[in-house]
């Protein structure tokens, strides 16, 4: 079950199957699939935040009872799983993976698809698809080589071995570990300060931000340079211009 609650222009999106970790099977994709299109159409939408109910898991992988089915079947779950990752990936406003447990498999493949990486001092990380002759194949090698580099990135994915909290804040796979019981109010306060910049430049930013990770130095400077130039004479430039010389916060989009 996918549940969603927004509060000041910041969604949170909550993976609810906590008698078996949030694992996700088909039918819970789709529904995360569903959520996130009603989210891209919503105004008063600013940040998505991804996470797991109760304490122990973010998402530990896909759900088991379909991994134990016939090749075809099994398979298939991976499909959706691809589609919707992705779908997070290029999702038109920013995302937050707030991890609060263990994200294994798909769970760290979601996190990976996610534009920033929160996790509370409990949580666990793997790929270990390589022990059941599977591959993390919804973006998860792709991801994890753009976030940490291709050396780390094999070594995690031929061994499955778990890391921690503090190796994956050392490596780059997070950017902040929290206690537990301040982890989503961590990812609202980042949420918050993301929501209040200029939804135009923060969209910008985020698309050049992609160039560059996936393409060389040139490409991305002159995706900057477009970016840029898009920005000029746009009503939130002229009003962040206003609100410099005035000494207030800025007010974009009608804020």
């Amino acid at each position: 079950m996918i549940t969603t609650s927004v509060h000041e222009d910041v969604a949170t999106l909550t993976i609810d199957r906590r008698d078996i970790h949030n694992a996700l099977d088909t039918a819970t994709l789709l529904d995360l699939e569903s959520a996130l299109g009603d989210l891209a159409a919503r105004d008063d939408v600013a940040v998505v935040i991804v996470t797991g109910a109760g304490e122990r898991a973010f998402v530990a992988g896909g759900d088991l009872a379909e991994l134990a089915q016939p090749a075809g079947v099994r398979e298939s779950l991976g499909l959706p799983m691809q589609r919707v990752f992705d779908r997070v990936a290029r999702f038109p406003k920013p995302t937050i993976a707030a991890v609060n447990g263990m994200a294994l498999g798909g769970g760290l493949e979601l996190a990976l698809a996610c534009d920033i990486r929160l996790c509370a001092e409990t949580a666990t990380f793997a790929l270990p698809e390589l022990g059941w002759s599977l591959l993390p194949a919804a973006g998860g090698i792709t991801r994890l080589v753009s976030v940490i580099g291709a050396g780390r990135a094999l070594e995690l994915v031929l061994t499955g071995r778990r890391f921690d909290a503090a190796e994956a804040l050392r490596i780059g796979v997070v950017t902040a570990v929290l206690p537990s019981d301040e982890l989503l109010t961590a990812a609202h306060e980042a949420a918050r300060v993301i929501a209040d910049k200029a939804p135009l430049a923060v969209r910008v930013a985020r698309l050049v931000t992609s160039v560059a990770a996936e393409s060389g130095t040139n490409a991305a400077l002159i995706a900057e340079t477009l970016g840029s130039a898009a920005l000029h004479g746009t009503s939130d430039r002229d009003e962040g211009r206003r609100a410099f010389v005035e000494k207030r916060a800025p007010r974009f989009g009608g804020k």
